[in-house]
């Protein structure tokens, strides 16, 4: 990464951005990660057993809107409605582990500590947020 050019984008120019829905937490225990509000373990707070129809598809980001931290997630999952998720463009190629370990890195470190449980980082908030990335000699993301 030395002498690598960077350049500021918006997360929503990189990222299709969905909000989520409430799913009732009336399920089993099983394998499938249920994510929610949280700054640890990835976002997991258990493992449930659920429909697959009703999944979210992995290899994307996730954010909690109350705690707003950013965390990969490979493999698919349900969560609450407290979370964006944040699948990559389709000009950008695929989402790989590493390259979603460092996003979510530099998202981290742009948003700690100016979101909280009274001031949320909403669906809009998350759109509107600007992120340095490395770039190629066209000003792609590298």
């Amino acid at each position: 990464m030395k002498n690598k050019q960077t350049r500021e984008f918006k997360l929503s120019e990189l990222f299709d951005i969905y909000g989520s829905k409430y799913l009732s937490p009336n399920i089993e225990y099983g394998d499938v990660p249920f994510l929610d509000k949280t700054k640890i373990n990835n976002g997991v707070v258990k493992f449930v057993d659920a429909d697959k129809s009703i999944l979210n598809y992995g290899n994307c980001i996730t954010i909690g809107d109350h705690s707003a931290v950013a965390f990969y997630q490979e493999k698919s999952f349900l969560c609450s409605d407290h979370m964006n998720k944040l699948y990559l463009k389709q000009k950008f190629g695929l989402l790989n582990k590493y390259i979603a370990l460092y996003i979510c890195s530099v998202i981290n470190k742009e948003i700690n500590g100016k979101y909280n449980y009274g001031l949320i980082f909403a669906k809009n908030k998350c759109e509107s947020t600007i992120i340095s990335l490395p770039v190629d000699d066209n000003g792609t993301p590298d």
